[in-house]
């Protein structure tokens, strides 16, 4: 059986920087870990801040969480450039100043420059609906047209499909194809979309209660705690390997971690949901690592390990 990965980072991996551009550039380390290792599904777990600084981000329309902008960058920058301003709202632009400056994540195929078939042949694109409600009526659930980024959307000659979903395209046969058969096996995440999928838990419980896939295991790593030992109520057991299936990796400082479970009469301990903790080589002591560089360094451990 293969082995496929998710990851899941808690948001106060934001807490110390000081403004919008570290915020991206935390945020833009994790997605470059995500792509390098072909990480299939991120999930952005709320914590919640102290009282004193639990604010959300201003931006020059409304406001954004810190869960909703996390997983907001780390979609933009698997959107290609020419699609970004159709799937993300004009209002929420301002948000990605910073990212719309840092390079494109090349290790996925619609981002490079090149003369490959995947460029030359396919393109992502999004669908948009056959025409504009008029009189308050419902424009149709499904199209045939698709906005490739160009002056035209294109016309799918045989096919519909949903309005307001991104899809692989054959610009030559003006056709839909998976991202499998597009560009291969790698890099492709949840629901076959090509890069990985981003989703939000709003407390621990909610990581495994709103799954997309089943985890066969699921382990802790110990980072992004700089001022106090964990908590003692930490009884998980090393783990020496992972199993083959969907693996899911907790990063986090226990106490952080620990806060944001819903607790109640069964459910007391966040260890009840984990199979147990991996160390990362060479790191002493353990959790002094940034979450976004305990993510590069726990993947490329693994991938050592297991020759991803």
């Amino acid at each position: 059986m293969v082995r496929r990965y998710s990851i899941c980072v808690p948001t106060n991996c934001i807490w110390s920087c000081e403004n919008l551009e570290q915020i991206t550039n935390t945020v833009y380390q994790i997605a470059k870990t995500l792509t390098l290792f072909n990480i299939q599904e991120c999930v952005v777990l709320e914590v919640k801040r102290p009282a004193k600084s639990n604010k959300a981000h201003p931006g020059k329309h409304g406001e954004l969480t810190d869960s909703m902008l996390i997983s907001s960058l780390l979609q933009y920058f698997i959107t290609p450039p020419y699609l970004r301003k159709i799937v993300f709202k004009s209002k929420f632009q301002s948000y990605f100043q910073y990212a719309s400056k840092l390079p494109k994540l090349s290790v996925l195929p619609y981002m490079r420059n090149d003369d490959s078939k995947a460029v030359k042949e396919f393109r992502e694109g999004v669908s948009i609906p056959m025409r504009r409600p008029v009189n308050g009526k419902k424009v149709n659930k499904q199209t045939k047209y698709i906005c490739i980024g160009k002056e035209k959307p294109i016309e799918l000659k045989t096919q519909l499909v949903p309005s307001n979903v991104r899809v692989t395209v054959n610009i030559k046969e003006n056709k839909i194809v998976s991202p499998h058969d597009a560009y291969g096996e790698g890099n492709v995440g949840m629901n076959a979309s090509y890069g990985y999928g981003v989703r939000i838990a709003h407390s621990f419980n909610e990581v495994f209660t709103q799954m997309m896939i089943p985890y066969e295991q699921s382990c802790w790593i110990e980072c992004g705690e700089f001022y106090k030992k964990n908590s003692d109520d930490n009884k998980l057991s090393k783990l020496d390997e992972l199993r083959d299936g969907n693996v899911l990796i907790i990063f986090g400082s226990w106490d952080k971690l620990q806060d944001s479970l819903v607790k109640d009469e069964e459910i007391v301990n966040i260890s009840q949901f984990m199979d147990g903790q991996w160390e990362l080589p060479n790191v002493i002591p353990q959790g002094h690592l940034t979450v976004e560089d305990a993510c590069m360094v726990a993947m490329t451990s693994v991938s050592m390990k297991y020759y991803l």
